[in-house]
């Protein structure tokens, strides 16, 4: 993996990751999808006892209600304090409480208030393209409305899609060139 230039490598770690994670000097990333904050403190150790200091976390459902949202996701943070030595983020992902921008957005602003921080978040730009049907000539616009959130997210999943479903590269218009510029020039 190392030679074909890869940093690390993301899953829900188990036992067998962490030795041929740290012998090819790979980062292991964790993950876990929940939504019973009795099931925290067990996922998040069992992540970090593979290897993992950043988790990604799919978080609930889509019909959690955002108090619900805020309160488990206070209650993971602070599980992961609790541990140590973890960094766990909200992923943006479809059948989540992250499932729309709408819903990003008002658990990042109740995380803020509650904390004074920003909220982690694994950004996937392309469940919320196909969620709301974007296209390429208003990628940009749509997906980099919060600035503030994608340069403090700890991890990015760059998936490709079209706006209707996930598209290899090559099939994507000749527009991406320009919509790719765009989305740099936002990050900036």
């Amino acid at each position: 993996m190392k030679a074909a230039g890869f940093d690390g490598f993301s899953t829900r770690l188990g036992p067998r990751h962490a030795r041929p994670a740290e012998k090819r000097a790979l980062f292991a990333v964790g993950y876990f999808s929940s939504a019973d904050e009795k099931e925290f403190a067990d996922l998040l150790k069992s992540q970090k006892d593979a290897g993992a200091h950043r988790v990604n976390v799919q978080l609930a459902d889509h019909d959690t209600s955002p108090s619900e949202a805020l309160r488990l996701t206070l209650r993971l943070m602070d599980e992961a304090d609790r541990i140590g030595g973890l960094e766990p983020a909200i992923e943006v992902h479809r059948d989540t409480c992250t499932e729309t921008p709408e819903k990003t957005y008002t658990l990042a602003d109740g995380y803020f208030k509650a904390t004074g921080k920003l909220l982690p978040i694994t950004w996937d730009f392309s469940h919320i393209a196909v969620l709301k049907h974007l296209t390429p000539q208003n990628y940009a616009e749509r997906l980099l409305v919060r600035p503030d959130l994608i340069q403090r997210s700890v991890q990015f999943h760059f998936r490709p899609f079209n706006g209707h479903h996930c598209a290899k590269w090559k099939k994507l218009t000749s527009r991406r060139k320009d919509a790719k510029k765009r989305f740099r020039q936002k990050l900036v």
